[in-house]
């Protein structure tokens, strides 16, 4: 739910202190030797000299606005008005205050951006919570006679967002007139507990731009590109703008640094009310987006921490510890690194001459892949990319990204297609700058795609746009142009020879001479030969009578399922593809018995070309990453009973082949899920229904089978167990109950003088584990979670409308009242009730509250809201007895 506070500042006493002590302590400024020192990045020059003895006045006030400005507020009855100087110590000048009058008090207002000095100090120093958090003592004196005023200190935060707030340059969200500087546009419109969303753009070229969120300068979320279609300023622009971001406090909150943490623990313990300063920047840029909304502007301190579900005196460790003990209890050590998954990677994301003569200039797959459409009811188009966005293969960040979300979800390396024509290379950029830069550190080998290139995308399959003509000759010059990349030290080998595979080997004249020159070339030129994998493609198999030394699968060739265009009921009358039921597919592979030679394993995460071919194309129904992480357990643990050494290799197809659907890297429908199973199908991690479910899939168990599905089973169902009693300790403890409510019997204030006004609509999605039913047991030491919706037409509903759950025994009439704090956005509600915005776009709620002061009975479920003259009430058709 989108974060509001009062506007307010916060105040501190600067109080009565002995001499050379600050009136206001910061985080270990226990002592005026610990307020002068710095984080060492910032060389201790910041806090140079100590405050001269002398006597604070009483009762002065230090205020932090919530725009970083800072007044000293002093009582009449002890400040005089007179003309003042504020002094920080390591400052080389004072600033004039600035004098306004009130009833009771002077306020003395600063303008912390004449320090000048310590702007390179904090250039310098790398920000930390320490720094920020650090004390800078403080004096005000008369201008007339140096007379001390008051004394205290100033947290460095203020200082530097007042240096920094006059350099920040928001952009403007007018699209007006697009000629005038600068060359961006953007606004950041919304920040709620879900997800921070906005749009960017450069105008120029309606390129998506990356972002950068910021707390007080220090990062807090991974670089986001702004490249959702955003409709509205398609509008306005008259051409598609994919601009929009979205970025999900899910995935924040799972890698929140710990700086950021330990300022906002700090901050929230000596200034609570204080809203840090949020930034979305462009990256590499002064600029940031101008927020729209008062929601943004008005997150408090305490607010981020309860954002990032972290407590200010206790972290979130209980039930991070619970998911994290699970995890180690259930790996099974020895499969970590025993098998190693190396998935099909696509050079094709970057510009070439040759793709824009054929298909128009900038073309690149992501053309096909943005407008791809569905065909049918359930059919999953278009797949578009999320954390990584609309790529650019030419950029090194980009494939260092790529490879780093590949080694952290536990693919071993990629296998790069290599477009190699008699000599003549295509969409060769990306490897060669790999191979030429060292970077990423990530294992790799590749795959000569050696098959005639044609415009079989728009169904005329007879015309070649290039040519594979293979002669003996001229083939022998493969082996020479790629010793550069086989040398390299990154490169994935065999037994020490280069793995090097081979996608159409049936159109290769004598390939048994042809690979045998090959490896004699490789140990002529210092490599111990070559392991040449043939890829098992268009009716290709059996490695030895091609003079090949292995084979590898190539899904979907050779798979095997029946047709399921028939059962599909709304399918286009037009549409010529084939459409395969993937569950199927991953019960014949299972079944299927395994050669006597060597043969790389390999799986695919889904598989749908419509998005290239269209009503032309095949698609495999029902993938999902469930069945996937199915699959490749099965498949990982076939491959350990197999092979040995460094053949325990298996394959997925592909990394990123987003025109055929078959893609790892995270989509804007399932995130990192497909990832995630990744790593635990490698690992040896999946569950048990996992295991259970390969296990049905194949219909059968043999010997070598069952010792590890004892262990597998044995390992879960030990870990869940162990975690289960952690977690019923921990939730004894309850102190674990913060941000729950708690019912009582005392009728709010809001709703006690007011008529109740019935005809609003409540609706309960789940109450605890229940999510149907109209008749609930609990017993009274449980706590009541409630999901659901409620709103009253005609009656606006926001992220802060005051509204309470009350408990009503049907026999006596008792009431019990608690407070719900939690609004979600249902937007589903108003779609589904034809109801306004300002009426259900806030009617989600989620709600917690202790039953302990409620007494056994019969209960009816109600919501109310309060208003100025009448409050109003909706009723649950279900209903909750106590025990």
């Amino acid at each position: 739910m989108a974060v509001e506070t009062p506007a307010g500042h916060l105040s501190e006493d600067l109080g009565d202190e002995a001499p050379h002590e600050n009136a206001i302590r910061g985080p270990g400024s226990d002592s005026p030797d610990e307020t002068a020192s710095v984080d060492s990045a910032a060389d201790n020059d910041l806090l140079g000299k100590q405050i001269v003895d002398s006597v604070a006045m009483h009762g002065a006030r230090l205020d932090i606005a919530p725009d970083g400005s800072v007044s000293v507020l002093a009582p009449k009855s002890v400040a005089d008005g007179v003309d003042a100087d504020l002094y920080i110590a390591g400052a080389d000048t004072s600033v004039e205050a600035e004098i306004t009058e009130d009833e009771d008090f002077y306020r003395y207002s600063f303008d912390l951006a004449a320090f000048d000095n310590f702007r390179e100090s904090l250039k310098r120093a790398s920000l930390t919570a320490r720094l920020l958090m650090t004390q800078a003592p403080m004096e005000v004196r008369t201008r007339s006679d140096d007379r001390l005023l008051f004394k205290g200190s100033i947290p460095l935060f203020a200082v530097r967002r007042a240096l920094y707030g006059r350099e920040q340059k928001p952009l403007p969200s007018s699209l007006g007139d697009l000629r005038s500087a600068p060359a961006y546009r953007g606004a950041f419109e919304v920040a709620t507990a879900d997800e921070f969303s906005g749009w960017a753009l450069s105008v120029g070229d309606l390129k998506p731009v990356k972002l950068e969120f910021e707390l007080e300068g220090i990062p807090f979320a991974p670089t986001t590109i702004a490249n959702i279609e955003r409709e509205d300023i398609s509008a306005i622009l008259e051409r598609p703008a994919q601009c929009g971001f979205a970025v999900s406090l899910t995935t924040i909150r799972r890698k929140i640094p710990k700086e950021i943490v330990e300022l906002l623990s700090l901050m929230a313990a000596e200034y609570p009310d204080y809203r840090p300063d949020l930034k979305v920047r462009l990256s590499a840029t002064e600029f940031f987006l101008s927020p729209i909304g008062e929601e943004i502007d008005a997150i408090s301190v305490v607010d981020w921490l309860s954002l990032f579900r972290i407590r200010v005196d206790q972290e979130e460790t209980d039930f991070v510890a619970r998911a994290e003990l699970v995890e180690r209890l259930a790996r099974l050590d020895d499969y970590a690194t025993e098998v190693k998954l190396i998935a099909f990677y696509l050079p094709q994301y970057h510009p070439i001459p040759e793709n824009d003569a054929w298909w128009g200039p900038g073309f690149t797959e992501w053309n096909n892949v943005s407008t791809s459409k569905p065909l049918f009811e359930g059919h999953y188009q278009p797949q578009l990319p999320a954390d990584l966005g609309f790529y650019d293969l030419r950029l090194a960040d980009t494939r260092k990204a790529q490879a780093d979300l590949a080694r952290e979800y536990g693919v071993y390396g990629f296998c790069y297609y290599y477009y190699w024509f008699s000599g003549r290379k295509i969409l060769d950029r990306p490897l060669r700058e790999v191979v030429e830069s060292g970077e990423p550190d990530f294992p790799f080998c590749i795959c000569w795609a050696n098959e005639s290139w044609s415009r079989r995308w728009d169904g005329s399959e007879q015309e070649l746009l290039i040519a594979q003509e293979h002669h003996h000759e001229t083939d022998i010059g493969f082996i020479y142009d790629i010793l550069s990349i086989i040398e390299d030290p990154r490169y994935i080998r065999i037994d020490g020879e280069p793995l090097v595979l081979i996608y159409r080997v049936g159109i290769i004249p004598q390939p048994q001479k042809l690979f045998q020159e090959w490896k004699n070339i490789a140990k002529e030129n210092g490599l111990p030969g070559l392991h040449i994998c043939m890829a098992e493609t268009f009716g290709a198999h059996g490695p030895y009578e091609y003079g090949c030394d292995s084979a590898v699968e190539f899904p979907p060739h050779r798979v095997v399922s029946e047709l399921k265009n028939s059962k599909i009921p709304d399918i286009p009358r037009d549409y010529t593809g084939n459409i395969y039921d993937y569950r199927e597919v991953i019960q014949n592979d299972l079944l299927q018995r395994q050669p006597p030679y060597t043969r790389f394993r390999t799986v695919m995460p889904s598989w749908d070309n419509t998005s290239r071919r269209g009503k032309s194309g095949h698609v495999f129904h029902g993938a999902s990453p469930e069945l996937y992480e199915t699959w490749l357990s099965q498949v990982v643990s076939d491959v350990r009973q197999r092979l040995a050494g460094d053949k325990r290799i298996a394959f997925v197809n592909a990394w990123n082949e987003w025109a055929e659907g078959a893609h790892l890297e995270p989509d804007r429908r399932y995130g990192r899920r497909y990832l995630e199973a990744t790593r635990r199908a490698v690992s040896g991690q999946s569950n048990w229904r996992t295991v259970l479910d390969g296990l049905e899939l194949r219909d059968e168990l043999d010997e070598h089978q069952l010792p590890r599905l004892v262990q597998t089973l044995k390992s879960q169902f030990t870990a869940l167990q162990e975690a289960n009693d952690f977690l019923s300790r921990k939730l004894k403890d309850k102190e674990i109950a913060w941000g729950q409510s708690v019912f009582t019997d005392n009728v709010p204030i809001g709703i006690a003088n007011n008529a109740i006004v019935p005809g609003g609509r409540l609706e309960i999605d789940r109450l605890n584990q229940y999510w149907s039913g109209l008749w609930h047991v609990l017993h009274r030491h449980e706590c009541l979670i409630l999901h659901g919706w409620s709103f009253v037409p005609g009656l606006h509903v926001g992220s802060d409308t005051n509204s309470f759950l009350s408990l009503v025994e049907v026999s006596t009439g008792a009431r019990f009242f608690a407070a719900v704090w939690d609004r979600i956005q249902r937007p589903d509600v108003v779609s589904a009730t034809n109801s306004s915005d300002s009426e259900a776009l806030w009617a989600g709620f989620r709600f917690v509250a202790s039953l302990g002061n409620v007494p056994p009975g019969e209960y009816l479920i109600k919501m109310i809201y309060s208003g100025s003259e009448n409050s109003f009430q909706a009723v649950s058709r279900r209903r909750l007895v106590l025990v």
